[in-house]
């Protein structure tokens, strides 16, 4: 295993990805510096500490998607939008526009 981190699946930041150490030589994580996103926290076992199980959880982790609607906005005037359910975002966008590639609303990947 390489412990070489991979970019923030979030905000893509290269730079100030760090292992952060919760309990000495117990516990720690994966920590973006520029958006804060965490990896889920590893614990010290009998075959590895918890820096290298930290690395590989982050560097394995899926990047987040969001599934966007298209709805309509205001029912009288029949303008055409997007919306996130999960962060309630809603914006105006014609039915034939592409979809953004990240939601405005959780910054997520749009899948289709």
């Amino acid at each position: 295993m390489s412990d070489e981190l991979k970019p923030c699946p979030f905000c893509k930041n290269r730079s100030n990805i760090k292992l952060v150490e919760y309990r000495p030589n117990c516990s720690g994580a994966v920590v973006c510096g520029q958006c804060g996103a965490r990896g889920p926290k590893k614990k010290n076992d009998h075959e590895r500490g918890w820096k290298a199980k930290a690395i590989e959880a982050w560097n394995t982790r899926a990047e987040r998607t969001c599934r966007m609607n298209h709805v309509l906005l205001y029912d009288e005037e029949a303008v055409d939008g997007i919306e996130c359910d999960e962060y309630f975002y809603t914006e105006v966008h014609s039915l034939d526009d592409p979809l953004p590639e990240r939601c405005p609303g959780c910054k997520a990947k749009v899948v289709g």
